[in-house]
């Protein structure tokens, strides 16, 4: 998941300015994609997210990350595996459905 959503932030912050540089010039096709990825990509999300409503956001948005996830795993699945074999797995635990019920 760590993968396809880094691909595809990296996807975004590449390409928006190469379209934008055909609107504006490329001085302002840059302040533009750099201002508006660090609003939509990392300050909204995060203040959005965080907080009480954590799993509950996190269960609305799973769908569209699962479809995204299917959609670049041609590309991000051999570089998460990659990434384990050079990295290591992590052991990190996980929530079961009952320890979930119990947050609510």
């Amino acid at each position: 998941m760590l993968v396809t959503l880094l691909l595809l932030n990296a996807f975004a912050m590449e390409t928006l300015p190469i379209y934008l540089d055909k609107m504006m010039t490329t001085y302002q096709a840059i302040m533009v994609s750099v201002t508006g990825i660090l609003f939509v990509g990392e300050i909204i999300p995060q203040a959005v997210c965080t907080g009480p409503n954590q799993v509950e956001i996190a269960t609305y948005m799973a769908p569209i990350v699962k479809f995204f996830m299917r959609v670049t795993s041609p590309i991000s699945w051999p570089i998460a595996k990659l990434l384990d074999y050079f990295m290591g797995e992590h052991e990190t635990p996980r929530f079961n459905n009952e320890e979930l019920k119990h947050i609510f």
